[in-house]
């Protein structure tokens, strides 16, 4: 394992674990690599609109948490739970028993705080949402 800095570290099979400015470093790259390929009308490939996808995450949990520092725990399993946190319009409206066009009002409107706009869809921390069913259950 070697330690870069800015909150980079880079593991033994050639992972990268990244925390603090080094998320939003990532998430600002692959921003700007999407409206340049769209811009040049070529294909953004699908693993670029992931890592975009993971880093917007990353970014509003540490934004959520005040910590300024990835939630995870140091370690590849929780890297590896990333995508699966993420959901779509369809299956938030789903959660929270309301329309897709309600969800995408309340991510515009920014009330539901961890969204974010990427390749033109929003994506949701799963996370969130269950927390909002919950409180309203509850």
């Amino acid at each position: 394992m070697t330690s870069a800095p800015g909150g980079v570290v880079v593991l033994g099979g050639g992972e990268l674990l990244l925390s603090g400015v080094s998320v939003a470093a990532v998430l600002a790259a692959c921003r700007l690599a999407v409206r340049v390929a769209r811009r040049d009308g070529i294909g953004v490939p699908g693993v670029l609109v992931e890592l975009e996808a993971a880093a917007a995450l990353g970014t509003a949990r540490m934004a959520r948490s005040g910590s300024g520092t990835s939630e995870y725990p140091s370690g590849v399993e929780g890297a590896e739970s990333l995508p699966e946190d993420l959901i779509g319009v369809q299956e938030a409206a789903r959660m929270l028993g309301t329309s897709a066009r309600a969800v995408r009002a309340r991510c515009a409107r920014g009330t539901l705080s961890t969204a974010q706009l990427v390749g033109g869809r929003w994506l949701l921390d799963r996370v969130e949402v269950q927390d909002r069913v919950d409180r309203r259950a509850g």
